[in-house]
């Protein structure tokens, strides 16, 4: 019985110990993200203000996902370069950083972390969240 005890009360301190790390990271994380969207450099958006950004020119679309992604549809419009590429940074590079790059993959998590990498390279980002399949899901137009 007092080994029992003694199990629940170690479970107890460390879920709450746990509960308060992520807290606090949580925290940094909007924190830093509300800093990077005040800085113009990276932003999330959903599937409708996405697209409200595309139809109205407020940045050139990139297609972060692979070749084989890029010609079963995408966007209408987008530059395809390859996230998983060994030389994205290096076509990144060529692109103008004066401009700002609405940017998507198949599910959001590539073009998040693609936005990252390019706003650590001095790129303005506004990325999709649920990538293209939310697009898909809105009924959003594509071409093949």
């Amino acid at each position: 019985m007092k080994a029992l005890k003694r199990l629940i009360l170690t479970l107890t301190v460390f879920l709450s110990l746990t509960a308060c790390s992520n807290g606090q990271s949580q925290a940094e994380n909007t924190t830093n993200e509300q800093e990077q969207v005040a800085a113009g450099q990276y932003k999330d958006a959903d599937a409708a203000t996405f697209r409200k950004l595309w139809k109205e020119k407020k940045g050139i679309l990139l297609d972060v996902r692979t070749p084989g992604e890029f010609k079963q549809g995408h966007v209408p419009g987008a530059l395809e370069i390859d996230f998983l590429s060994d030389d994205f940074v290096d076509k990144v590079s060529k692109l103008d950083k004066d401009t700002t790059y609405l940017i998507y993959c198949r599910s959001g998590h590539r073009s998040h972390q693609a936005g990252t990498k390019m706003k650590e390279l001095g790129y303005k980002v506004v990325n999709l969240e649920g990538g293209f399949l939310q697009w898909q899901e809105e009924g959003f137009e594509i071409e093949k």
